[in-house]
């Protein structure tokens, strides 16, 4: 089962990369993170795979959900799956307690409150106006434990493991100020990564291992900029050599992107100074 849901997850994202359609590059803080019907945010995978679904209203249900709401879905609607971990106690003489504990991948299908009538639903709320930047450099002036950050990187932004530093152009080479901030946010993604951090290590080696690094840090800056409401969809920053880097992940591993969008919600959490949720159907609290 859990092979099914990861091929699944693969071909959904690798069918929009392929098709030059970046899902996380969206605007989606316009009318908020995809939610349910108890306004609880989606995280991780599921966010993407809602996103790509392609409607307005950020609002989720399952049919029974929906139904319990008084609505009912119009004939013809297509669900959408959500992914989810369910956590199996097993015994194990070898474990702690004689017993240990499996996570199961398994999934459930939802729909957009769009495809459905007879729903009443309150109006969706205005988001709070807050300025853009300001927003994002409050995000990384609050951020716990953080890395050193200087403004001398040259003509590209990086950041060191070794010195536990990030290394950033000048904020005058960049063209628009969402561009430092995004950029920005991808580094303190990778920087999550560090010992006294997460400490995020990969087994794998070679081009695989960074094409999923790297999309630990985009995925992580996406959450970040939709945080801040900052519009990354016109930020276009070499997607070709990125896309082709992140397909050539994705389909190395079936499990990379599942992975990623786990570990770069966990890292934006660290770096808003957020704990991390710990319900079972969320993805992004489990280690896969």
């Amino acid at each position: 089962m859990s092979e099914q849901i990861y091929e699944m997850v693969t071909e959904r994202i690798t069918a929009e990369l392929e098709a030059g359609r970046v899902p996380w590059r969206q605007n989606w803080r316009a009318s908020g993170a995809p939610r349910n019907l108890s306004d609880r945010p989606y995280r991780g995978i599921n966010v993407l795979m809602l996103l790509v679904a392609g409607y307005s209203d950020p609002r989720w249900g399952t049919l029974r959900q929906i139904n319990a709401a008084g609505g009912r879905i119009r004939r013809g609607e297509r669900s959408t799956p959500v992914i989810y971990w369910r956590r199996l106690d097993v015994e194990d003489a070898a474990a702690a307690g004689g017993h240990r504990t499996i996570p199961l991948l398994r999934y459930y299908r939802v729909f957009n409150v769009a495809q459905a009538e007879g729903l009443e639903l309150p109006a969706i709320a205005p988001r709070p106006v807050v300025e853009p930047i300001t927003a994002a450099e409050s995000i990384v002036a609050a951020m716990p434990n953080p890395p050193a950050i200087s403004w001398n990187g040259g003509s590209q932004a990086c950041y060191s493991r070794a010195t536990d530093s990030i290394h950033m152009p000048s904020r005058d080479d960049f063209e628009t100020p969402a561009g430092v901030y995004e950029t920005l946010f991808h580094e303190l993604g990778h920087s999550t990564g560090h010992e006294s951090r997460l400490a995020r290590h990969d087994d794998a080696r070679g081009l695989h291992a960074y094409g999923r690094e790297e999309l630990v840090a985009e995925l992580t800056s996406a959450f970040l900029c939709a945080e801040a409401g900052i519009d990354v969809a016109e930020l276009v920053r070499n997607q070709a050599a990125y896309v082709a880097g992140w397909l050539d992940a994705i389909r190395a591993d079936r499990r990379a992107l599942v992975v990623a969008a786990g570990a770069a919600q966990r890292a934006a959490d660290y770096i808003l100074d957020r704990k991390a949720a710990t319900e079972t159907g969320d993805v992004a609290d489990v280690a896969a």
